[in-house]
């Protein structure tokens, strides 16, 4: 689903969260590791393409925050200078690094071995079973843990804030939301996301290839207590 698909179905009044794939980045090495891998000349001018896009239909970001991993932090300058924007970029680890499905990155990257679409594939069979791999939170504490920052971005700020983060993250936060298990077929590709937009009433709307009232779900995460949140570790 291209961004500018859903772009196109926002309101210009509304207030929104944003939350993209960092631009395409340049090819890993055989003998190398994927956390300093750049973005490329393409994806610069993809991400600042994008912000200009952004700009034009809902104005200017009030707040970019990213990922602390250079890809995303490339992303997101990018899109600042499409969108003309003085802002500075803020970094957050629920965006990245280590995340927020995250918690202990050196067991978690057992789960990444046979790629990011498997472990996300394993991590929704995980939780639809009642457990939760090895060095990772649930789905549902990984939710909570975004969704916490999503709402704050929206008490604090008006306009269009832009969050720049990575494919494992949108696709455990996206398939949670919406009940959807993303596959190779369908994987959210660079600078595709979503908008999550929020009305006066505290209801929340995210748009992906539709739009999703995903109100009972927010409410159902922020409601639960830390009690509620143990994992089951799957074997």
């Amino acid at each position: 689903m291209k961004f500018l698909d859903i772009l196109n179905k926002l309101n210009a009044q509304n207030n929104y969260i944003v939350i993209l794939r960092h631009a395409e980045k340049k090819e890993l090495k055989q003998s190398g590791n994927d956390i300093q891998l750049e973005i490329t000349a393409d994806g610069i001018l993809e991400a600042k393409a994008l912000g200009l896009s952004i700009s034009n239909k809902l104005g200017s970001f009030s707040r970019i925050k990213s990922s602390p991993l250079i890809r995303c932090m490339q992303t997101a300058s990018a899109l600042l200078i499409g969108n003309k924007s003085s802002l500075s970029v803020t970094t957050s680890t629920t965006l990245g690094d280590p995340g927020a499905f995250v918690l202990d990155g050196d067991t978690a990257g057992e789960n990444f071995k046979e790629g990011v679409c498997k472990a996300v594939e394993k991590q929704y069979h995980a939780h639809t079973a009642g457990l939760t791999l090895p060095g990772m939170r649930s789905l549902e504490e990984g939710a909570k843990l975004l969704l916490s920052e999503i709402s704050q971005d929206f008490d604090e700020n008006a306009g269009v804030v832009a969050y720049v983060t990575h494919d494992a993250i949108l696709a455990a936060f996206v398939g949670y939301l919406i009940e959807k298990q993303f596959s190779k077929n369908d994987w959210i590709n660079y600078l595709q996301g979503i908008a999550i937009y929020r009305d006066q009433k505290n209801s929340y709307f995210l748009y992906w290839d539709q739009e999703y009232n995903i109100t009972a779900k927010v409410e159902y995460l922020f409601n639960l207590q830390d009690s509620d949140l143990i994992p089951r570790i799957s074997k």
